[in-house]
């Protein structure tokens, strides 16, 4: 027996339309990121843009976050801006 949504397609641009208008939904583009790898890689474009360090306090910690990145590429492409925020950044 068919399910409902079975055999459905949905385009690209109209998942990217609904993900954008959730830009600023950081739960619903959480739980878009889980339907399907489509609506991941729409959810994680707003969900990655901006990445805070927390807590790093010494050159190490931002080195070691750069080399997660290099060895990711996939969520290295997600991210345009990287703050630090610890003591001494």
């Amino acid at each position: 027996m068919e399910g409902p949504s079975e055999g459905v397609v949905l385009f690209n641009e109209l998942i990217d339309i609904v993900i954008d208008h959730l830009h600023d939904d950081k739960d619903s583009l959480k739980s878009c990121s889980l339907v399907s790898s489509i609506f991941r890689n729409s959810s994680q474009y707003h969900l990655l843009e901006k990445v805070a360090l927390a807590g790093v306090t010494s050159r190490t910690g931002l080195e070691a976050f750069m080399e997660f990145v290099e060895k990711s590429p996939r969520f290295g492409h997600y991210v345009r801006t990287v703050r630090v925020v610890g003591e001494g950044s």
